[in-house]
């Protein structure tokens, strides 16, 4: 009875790995459809910022907009209202409560997890790519050692990116959850 108590176990095992791993390529090979395809992608957004031990010191909500290849907006709703917009050239900050806007060079987008996705070769070129411990997660290993970024990882459902998060030098984990993703439609 324990043979086949042992046979069965075994054989249920061997095929969940199977199938652990035919949903890991499906979710690389999704992620990779999904920045190869998607050149426009609105959606709501909840974020979440977690210092070093895990405590939540952040909380904030809004709609995200980006334009292949390096344009975003993001429109900050809650706690206040705040506008972040990168027109592929540099980056503007307009806070209403000050009456206030802010403008710098835009960043490389190579050391923006989000904006890396939209981007499949530089995705890869920059980033070890595996799956995660579960095969809708893939994490996102720097293979530079100065990044500003330990890991990232990123959810999918559907073959959309639903959960983006990325914890820096320092422990502190952002985490954004995506609803309401529309892609490839114009602009608001």
């Amino acid at each position: 009875m324990n043979l086949v108590k042992a046979l069965v176990v075994g054989i249920a095992s061997l095929g969940a790995s199977y199938a652990y791993a035919a949903d890991a390529t499906n979710s690389i090979a999704s992620l990779r459809y999904f920045s190869e395809t998607t050149k426009q992608m609105q959606a709501h957004f909840e974020q979440s910022t977690y210092d070093a031990s895990g405590y939540l010191t952040d909380e904030s909500t809004g709609v995200f907009f980006f334009n292949r290849p390096n344009q975003f907006r993001w429109v900050y709703e809650t706690p206040i209202e705040e506008l972040i917009l990168g027109d592929g050239e540099f980056l503007w900050h307009y806070d209403p409560t000050l009456a206030q806007v802010m403008r710098q060079p835009q960043p490389n987008s190579a050391y923006s997890p989000l904006l890396v996705l939209s981007d499949y070769e530089m995705l890869m070129g920059l980033y070890d790519v595996t799956v995660g411990p579960s095969p809708s997660q893939i994490v996102l290993l720097p293979r530079e050692f100065d990044a500003p970024i330990e890991q990232a990882r990123v959810t999918l459902e559907g073959g959309q990116p639903v959960v983006v998060e990325w914890e820096d030098r320092f422990g502190q984990i952002n985490r954004l959850i995506f609803s309401q993703i529309e892609l490839n439609q114009p602009l608001n």
